[in-house]
């Protein structure tokens, strides 16, 4: 089997643009980032290079889990007064939940579209299908 073309991206920042009080131009700034993104994987979805197939890389960056503010409730109640200010805190479930809001954002009515289906012409070591309700994942 041929090794595989690299594709390598990182820094979109994907829910940057949920940060309290996120600028007109922030949110801009990464629905652009966005459809470039999107355009992208489309471009590339359905092009080889010297017959291979694609790998797409995520250098880091691809999310801003940080900008998701996730509030305590009665049944996630705050453990501490930084918790109290900036929302719940690390871990599993508030990652999964700022997951779920990122994901939420990119396939709301007023974002400019959704990823393209996955094809055998990508290759990646986690496959995200998404009809923008809900997305799921899946080892490949």
């Amino acid at each position: 089997m041929a090794a595989a073309n690299l594709l390598i991206v990182s820094d979109l920042h994907f829910g940057e643009e949920l940060l309290p009080g996120a600028s007109v131009e922030r949110r801009h700034a990464v629905e652009l980032g966005a459809a470039a993104f999107r355009e992208f994987l489309r471009y590339h979805t359905v092009r080889r290079r010297d017959g291979r197939i694609w790998r797409l890389v995520i250098a880091g960056d691809l999310f801003d889990f940080m900008s998701v503010v996730i509030s305590a409730t009665r049944d996630r109640p705050a453990k501490s007064a930084d918790e109290r200010r900036f929302g719940l805190g690390r871990g599993v479930q508030p990652g999964v939940e700022r997951m779920r809001r990122i994901c939420e954002a990119r396939c709301s009515p007023s974002s400019a579209g959704s990823p393209p289906p996955a094809t055998g012409s990508t290759s990646s070591s986690a496959t995200m299908t998404s009809s923008c309700s809900p997305p799921t994942w899946s080892a490949s």
